[in-house]
């Protein structure tokens, strides 16, 4: 049944123009930044900056919007012998496939292409952060979505907390470094920076390239703590993690909810 579902949704997704015109931004955005610098440390440090700022806000707003509008479809599903685990990973696989297929499909054909002969490596971890990034904000969306019954709420729900987590927080953790600069903060900070997946994201990258300017305090207190292999590992969990949960919690508002 999951895969008859997911076949609809496919569909669906191949007549959605702006899935090619989303990953056709990634191509040209990915292009540009090989054609105007010849240095792939560059590439890869502009392309992530983007990505932390663009994958978050297309994917919380996509799965909550996507949600909103599917319920009517969900409402005919839900009235027919369909287990409701079905429905729900047939929608969410769905918004997987339109944000960070679009991502995958357009950022990763050209950095696959340019890294053939160089660091392949190095483009699969910038992949794999994006992928996990995404994920993580579409499972958030569709818990926000489950949540609230109202869609203009749950819409700006979605904003406030991407705005919260990718340009709010860290001010926040500069704030508290700073109050507290007189007392050994290295654990509290390494925890607040584990408590935020753009965070993660970005540690991700910066530990692999090791590029001491670009980790800032809590990078380099990450480091020092848990070294570059484990903080790697560490990493790749906790953003498992902020992956999971928010989507479990989704499922179980899904699998209570009265449509």
């Amino acid at each position: 049944m999951l895969k008859i579902l997911l076949m609809f949704e496919f569909k669906n997704l191949l007549k959605a123009k702006w899935f090619f015109f989303y990953a056709g931004f990634y191509f040209i955005l990915t292009e540009a930044l090989y054609y105007f610098s010849a240095d792939p440390t560059k590439v890869y440090i502009s392309l992530l900056n983007i990505i932390l700022i663009v994958m978050p806000l297309i994917s919380i707003i996509y799965g909550t919007q996507h949600f909103y509008n599917s319920k009517e479809y969900i409402q005919f599903l839900l009235a027919q012998p369909i287990d409701r685990k079905y429905i729900f990973l047939s929608n969410y696989i769905s918004s997987l496939l339109a944000t960070v297929g679009g991502f995958f499909v357009g950022a990763g054909i050209p950095l696959i292409a340019h890294e053939l002969r160089g660091d392949v490596t190095m483009a699969l971890f910038i992949l794999s952060a994006g992928t996990l990034l995404g994920g993580i904000f579409l499972s958030i969306g569709f818990y926000i979505a489950n949540k609230y019954d109202d869609k203009a709420k749950g819409l700006g729900s979605a904003l406030v907390v991407w705005f919260f987590l990718c340009f709010l927080y860290d001010g926040l953790i500069l704030g508290v470094l700073y109050f507290f600069s007189d007392y050994p903060i290295e654990l509290p900070a390494l925890i607040m920076s584990m408590l935020n997946p753009n965070d993660l994201a970005r540690l991700f990258i910066t530990l692999k390239l090791d590029v001491a300017a670009l980790m800032g305090y809590t990078g380099a207190v990450y480091k020092n703590m848990l070294g570059t292999s484990l903080g790697l590992i560490s990493t790749v969990f906790l953003m498992i993690a902020w992956f999971i949960i928010p989507l479990f919690m989704s499922y179980r508002k899904f699998d209570k909810k009265d449509f």
